[in-house]
């Protein structure tokens, strides 16, 4: 957590402002009994806008979350070996049922097409 009286440029969400009154983000503006001000939300805020020092301080969200460093693995974790191809070939044995069904599903709809043709084609008895 960082308190600031001055302006800083790297001002986060958390961080204490020092001010008597302050404009918020949403264009609003609140006069504090305690002149400090936790920031809840990023954006704009204006330090004493009433005064002719007034100053506005630009607060981010806090990106140390978004850091690209590794972080630990926690449950099971298979690693490869140097022959991966294989073992992903292996571990797809099985699973290529699609090619199967699709065919059979061609052969259904190939069937039904061909019981309504032979059903039409047949003279119907009208009474």
């Amino acid at each position: 957590m960082q308190s600031v009286n001055l302006p800083s440029s790297e001002l986060k969400v958390g961080d204490v402002i020092r001010a008597s009154a302050l404009g918020l983000p949403s264009r609003e503006f609140i006069t504090l009994s305690t002149p400090q001000y936790i920031v809840r939300e990023p954006g704009l805020y204006t330090i004493n806008p009433e005064s002719p020092n007034a100053s506005v301080l630009a607060v981010n969200h806090d990106y140390t979350d978004s850091e690209p460093t590794k972080g630990k693995i926690t449950g099971k974790v298979k690693y490869f070996s140097s022959d991966f191809s294989s073992e992903i070939f292996m571990s797809r044995m099985g699973r290529d049922l699609w090619k199967w069904l699709l065919a059979i599903v061609l052969i259904l709809v190939l069937a039904e097409i061909i019981i309504v043709k032979l059903a039409e084609s047949k003279p119907q008895m009208r009474s």
